[in-house]
């Protein structure tokens, strides 16, 4: 019977499967927050200018 077939061998392999993906997701998770704030800050940017140029049109 080789190692990689012992039930303490699987077990340890799916934990160590599992943490990664739970890093994957992790970091996924950050990214899409990342990218979200950058959206939002590109949005408010946006708006700031827009406000600026209507002021100087109302003027």
């Amino acid at each position: 019977m080789d190692r990689a077939s012992s039930p303490h061998e699987r077990a340890h392999l799916a934990r160590k499967h599992a943490a990664r993906a739970r890093d994957r997701a992790q970091a996924g998770r950050l990214a899409a927050e990342r990218a979200q704030r950058a959206a939002r800050a590109a949005l408010q940017a946006a708006l700031e200018a827009r406000n600026r140029v209507l002021q100087r049109s109302a003027h």
